[in-house]
């Protein structure tokens, strides 16, 4: 954008800035670039109006958007085609794990156990002052 001599211009589209806190804070950089120094204490006007005149003489210049760069060997279709790149390696197989079946114990007591008949006896010689009772 050109402000050739168009102050009021210049200073109308900055002080679309001056509720934006981080635009503010980029025009202060730029002041502070411009002039090597801090100027943290000027009021935001003051910021605008330094701008603006350095957008009508010309020291700092304004686009209406961003345009990424685009180097020049691009522009000129002189680069290389990249080369593909390589396949993955292909997935190992997944790896199987050989777990054996849980061991089944013996059962402790054999089927033909009859429990009463057991405490039956069991009751009967501790109440009779044996120490144990084999089986």
């Amino acid at each position: 954008m050109s402000f050739s001599g168009d102050a009021s211009r210049a200073r109308g589209l900055l002080l679309t800035f001056k509720r934006d806190a981080f635009g503010m804070s980029a025009l202060r950089v730029i002041v502070s670039n411009a002039s090597g120094g801090t100027l943290w204490r000027r009021s935001d006007d003051q910021i605008i109006a330094a701008v603006a005149d350095m957008l009508v003489r010309g020291d700092v210049h304004m686009h209406d958007r961003f345009a990424p760069y685009t180097p020049p060997e691009v522009l000129t279709n002189r680069v290389k085609p990249r080369d593909p790149l390589p396949s993955p390696p292909p997935r190992a197989a997944e790896r199987v794990v050989y777990r054996p079946p849980p061991t089944i114990d013996p059962p402790t007591f054999p089927d033909t156990l009859d429990a009463d008949a057991q405490a039956v006896v069991l009751l009967a010689a501790a109440a009779a002052g044996a120490p144990f009772c084999p089986m």
